[in-house]
């Protein structure tokens, strides 16, 4: 699935720290860039689990990987106390030691206005987007303490750093993802773990909203959409979002903590027309 999609032949690239002795965990494997950076990392030789919130999603999404060591299927709820200890207690006893975390799980919701935004929706985002990130980071910190060694990468957005109408609750989640990045590479830089986060941009899927179900498709976000006001001209691919999350799991990003990477084609830097 995945492979077909991708523009790298990642059976080819070979990065230090990446082999067949990593065991990588991927949260929110179901997306689009999870989905892509769990197939990078399988065809690089890694021991992979593949973690969605559905069981017969994961394995779906472990059989059409096609890896040489066989990934793992399994299940988190981010929003469920005590699911991410069970799921690293889990990859343990299967695949061994988590060397690499990559948090791509996330849910948005339908662009509102900001007075029509619920309580509770604002609350489950965080709790997803932020909370479990928080969580995703605490569960994997014993092992990787124990080991002196761990590369940890959350997702985040450029919804982060450039807001846009209708976004508000989505836009802080992420920004506080970067928060979060920054206060737990400073936590866990003396026990050999480096934290750093990668905000896309532009990306070619939509993300699930808050009340659609675990599994359900990714739907194409980018169709019919101009890139003109990107500088590169194109939109994101998911191999750019995958290239630089797999930089940062491995040891090639040795001395980088705590940084977050924008992969958006510069558009950051380019002032809207209407001003």
């Amino acid at each position: 699935m995945y492979a077909q999609q991708s523009n790298i032949d990642w059976n080819a690239v070979s990065l230090p720290g990446i082999d067949g002795s990593t065991v990588a965990i991927v949260l929110g494997a179901g997306g689009a860039i999870g989905g892509a950076t769990a197939h990078a990392l399988a065809a690089m030789g890694a021991k992979v689990a593949v973690v969605t919130r559905d069981i017969e999603r994961s394995t779906q999404l472990a059989k059409s990987l096609g890896a040489s060591q066989p990934p793992l299927p399994a299940v988190a709820d981010l929003s469920e106390p005590g699911s991410l200890e069970q799921l690293v207690d889990r990859v343990i006893d299967r695949l061994g030691a988590p060397a690499v975390l990559v948090n791509s799980a996330a849910i948005s919701a339908p662009r509102r206005d900001v007075t029509e935004v619920s309580r509770d929706e604002v609350g489950r985002i965080l709790d997803v987007n932020v909370v479990g990130a928080y969580e995703a980071v605490k569960a994997v910190a014993p092992a990787m303490r124990a080991a002196g060694y761990g590369r940890i990468v959350n997702i985040a957005s450029i919804a982060a750093i450039r807001s846009s109408h209708g976004s508000v609750a989505y836009g802080v989640s992420k920004a506080a993802v970067i928060g979060l990045t920054e206060q737990m590479a400073v936590e866990l830089a003396a026990d050999g773990i480096t934290v750093n986060c990668v905000s896309p941009g532009q990306t070619p899927t939509k993300l699930r909203s808050i009340d659609e179900a675990a599994g359900t498709p990714q739907e194409a976000a980018a169709a019919g959409h101009s890139a003109d006001a990107i500088p590169t001209g194109r939109r994101g691919r998911l191999d750019d979002y995958v290239g630089a999350i797999v930089f940062l799991s491995s040891a090639l990003a040795d001395y980088i903590t705590g940084m977050d990477i924008s992969v958006e084609g510069g558009v950051r830097l380019v002032r809207p027309k209407s001003f």
